[in-house]
């Protein structure tokens, strides 16, 4: 008994340490200086790029727009690539609508030796409208520049090089569905790299590939230095109805890798964006990506790439193992197989009872349901004391790691009280088999569910099953040879501990305390592997196990609570806009958040909380809204340049709609039914749905566009227009906002939007 306690004490200090190593080993390579050897990409060079871009926000149509794309052009242009602004006016169906505008993206080419093929790197270098935008996405363009630097000095490759700089990604990957659709390089590219971010900080993970990716990761597990990829993110996120430039390319047929990094996620899409708040050795790791995967397969033949998908996933750290799929049916088999053995041997030893063995099956899921059961609680409560909480994409505070460790410590304290609580009744062996038959039913579930993502389970599992049929065939005993029994369950957890503590991290990163379920299940998943550990270690030293638990609680919940009130550094998001109805002459101050803050509450003294049907007639949603003064805003000007007859005697209304204020974004809305029936912007034919049309045409020219309306002849027609620009009218109740709040994210936040209906 001394000497397992004993054991058990030493050896767990190592076992916490290497839950700490394995989230260190996933770190983004060091960043480069600038004096580094000018062959290599130096993120200290790069940083140039960012600091000279991310100064303003620079979305599109607004001045900043163009002038970052004038400096793409001017750079590239410098280094020897062919470079070229690609112009044209796009409109796609986006959900219920039609989105577009009038689309620049920037293409370089290195033309290759031979030039049959291309391999294209793309990041979007438009931001949203309140944010620097220096992680999303200049962080890609900044790496593309200086690969592209790095490159051209190493000379050309076999194959083409394209460096596309799309643009309107933000609002729905106009630009790159433009490059697909229309531009002449599109056949010819063979292979894509996508660099995004959802953060600014953390690995750029290669989280999506194209279908039937086997020659493709193959290909990049020798390419890259520090890959981080896992087919089961692949298998989850091709589920999800999130979206990228790669989507589109992966829709048209491409094969390809979308990378980005996601730590740092609250200050995604928002002013906190900054260079200064840029992760270098993230920026690193993109352009890492580039220079490692122009090189290998700059060199390769990239006709008939696709081949049967690979399962893929690091073990730990940057190893990265790639296997044919059979290779998990084989684990598979090999899991089952162990596990049959080891509860038939568990029987046939009777070191289990059948009625212990059937109180650990069904031990497990109910400690699992149960501490999962004390998070959703405490998430409830979570909300109740922090409503601000939802101001935030996905609950992501600048204090959401804190918490993170306060739902950790509720997961693992529900979950071990039931084991304490029903300890002297089932055995140590009993609940650890219990638990590892209900893990392989849930490892076979998941093979038929994500084909590729079964090693999730699989992999973890295999060595504690491998360690405890030993364990079983030579019957060593915890209590009379402790300190083998000790050492064979130490390491039968470290491989799951390596494997499973990053995935728990990278599962709360992305999904963070709006999803923490998901991070909690695979916490307890991880606990149910370390149960013989576990409970050796609450039945010898119960009150030193709860004390630390406990106090990991308390300490995370008082850094959380501190770290969640608005400063300059962790900042409040606030939302406003100015709306008016130039037809009816009234106007409104709106949040879409429905308690006034410290931003907003000089506007609203005497809020209602309703739609907003004075601008949006059909709208539901709820707005904080209240009258404000009406702004001296010129209006949009609507010329009509011809007004007629087509061939078929049906109107014709030619039209130009632009804006003298300066206005980038129009809301077109009206009935198509049945007066409309065709339409066409800037020349191109505008596909027309049943009975209403809303088109959202970002990037106004100055110029305007040119609309031309096929019209019933003799019947009325009106249409509505929502002309938008970026900041507040100067009016006299107009103030700056405080040094701790910032805009909130989105278009309608710290815009003024004005509303006037056309009619025909």
């Amino acid at each position: 008994m001394r000497t397992m306690r004993k054991t058990v004490l030493i050896l767990t200090p190592i076992l916490i340490l290497a839950f700490f190593v394995s989230i260190w080993l996933c770190q983004p390579p060091r960043p480069l200086s600038m004096d580094v050897d000018l062959a290599l990409f130096s993120a200290g060079r790069a940083m140039k790029h960012v600091r000279d871009i991310a100064q303003k926000p620079h979305t599109m149509g607004t001045q900043e727009h163009a002038r970052v794309r004038d400096y793409i052009v001017g750079h590239m242009s410098s280094l020897g690539y062919l470079t070229e602004v690609q112009e044209s006016s796009v409109l796609i169906p986006h959900g219920h609508s039609l989105i577009g505008g009038m689309i620049r993206n920037v293409v370089s080419i290195q033309p290759g030796l031979i030039g049959d093929q291309a391999i294209m790197v793309v990041g979007h270098y438009d931001t949203q409208p309140n944010t620097l935008g220096a992680a999303d996405d200049t962080s890609a363009v900044a790496a593309m520049l200086e690969a592209a630097r790095a490159l051209k000095l190493a000379g050309p490759i076999k194959n083409d090089l394209i460096f596309l700089f799309s643009d309107a990604e933000e609002i729905g990957m106009v630009g790159a569905e433009a490059f697909v659709r229309e531009h002449s390089l599109a056949k010819k590219v063979g292979l894509v790299l996508n660099l995004e971010a959802r953060g600014n900080s953390g690995v750029a993970f290669t989280f999506e590939t194209s279908a039937r990716n086997g020659w493709i990761m193959e290909e990049y597990a020798k390419a890259v230095k520090y890959p981080f990829a896992g087919s089961v993110m692949y298998e989850i996120y091709k589920r999800m109805p999130n979206n990228t430039d790669f989507t589109v390319f992966k829709e048209a047929g491409y094969s390809g890798f979308n990378a980005a990094y996601v730590e740092g996620f609250v200050n995604y899409h928002a002013m906190t964006d900054t260079p200064e708040m840029l992760d270098q050795g993230s920026l690193q790791h993109h352009g890492e990506y580039i220079v490692d995967i122009v090189n290998h397969f700059g060199g390769l033949d990239l006709n008939d790439i696709k081949a049967e998908d690979r399962v893929f996933f690091n073990p730990a750290g940057s190893w990265l193992l790639v296997i044919p799929s059979f290779g998990q049916d084989i684990l598979l088999a090999v899991v089952l197989g162990l596990m049959l053995l080891v509860a038939f041997l568990a029987l046939y030893r009777k070191r289990v009872s059948i009625f212990a063995l059937f109180g650990g099956l069904l031990v497990y899921p109910l400690a699992l349901v149960f501490g999962l059961f004390v998070v959703w609680l405490a998430k409830m409560a979570f909300v109740s004391l922090y409503p601000l909480s939802d101001r935030y994409y996905a609950m992501n505070l600048p204090s959401a790691v804190d918490f993170f460790w306060v739902f950790a410590a509720l997961a693992l304290l529900g979950f071990l009280l039931i084991y304490r609580l029903l300890q002297k009744k089932i055995n140590v062996e009993a609940m650890t088999i219990g638990a590892l038959l209900v893990l392989t039913a849930l490892g076979v579930a998941l093979f038929f569910y994500i084909p590729t993502g079964a090693y999730a389970l699989l992999y973890p599992l295999f060595l504690p099953l491998i360690i405890w049929a030993l364990i079983l065939v030579f019957d060593i005993h915890c209590e009379r040879k402790p300190w083998l029994w000790s050492i064979l369950v130490f390491v039968s957890l470290l491989p799951a501990i390596f494997f499973l503590t990053p995935m728990v991290k990278m599962m709360f990163v992305v999904f963070s305390i709006q999803m923490i379920i998901a991070a909690a299940v695979l916490l307890l998943i991880l606990a149910g592997l370390g149960l013989p550990w576990l409970s050796q270690l609450s039945r010898f030293a119960p009150k030193t196990l709860g004390f630390t638990l406990l106090l990991t609680l308390l300490i995370a919940l008082t850094m959380g609570h501190l770290r969640s009130k608005p400063s300059p550094e962790r900042p409040l998001h606030s939302n406003l806009c100015y709306f008016m109805d130039a037809d009816s002459g009234q106007a409104l101050w709106a949040s879409r958040f429905l308690e006034p803050d410290v931003g907003n509450r000089d506007y609203f003294n005497a809020p209602k909380r309703e739609p907003l049907t004075e601008i949006f007639a059909k709208s539901r949603l709820p707005f904080l809204k209240q009258k404000a003064p009406t702004a001296d805003l010129p209006p949009f000007i609507w010329e009509v340049m011809a007004d007629g007859q087509n061939s078929e005697g049906q109107r014709l209304v030619c039209a130009r709609l632009s804006s003298p204020r300066g206005a980038t974004v129009l809301q077109l809305m009206a009935q198509t039914t049945p007066t409309l029936l065709a339409l066409q912007v800037d020349g191109k034919a505008v596909a027309l749905p049943d009975e209403n049309v809303t088109i959202d045409y970002h990037g106004l020219p100055a110029e305007g566009i040119e609309l031309s309306l096929t019209l019933v002849p003799g019947q009325a027609f009106e249409m509505t227009v929502l002309e938008l620009s970026w900041g507040l009218p100067d009016l006299p109740d107009t103030k700056p906002l405080p040094a701790e709040v910032i805009p909130s994210t989105g278009y309608f936040s710290r815009a003024t939007i004005v509303k006037r209906t056309i009619h025909l």
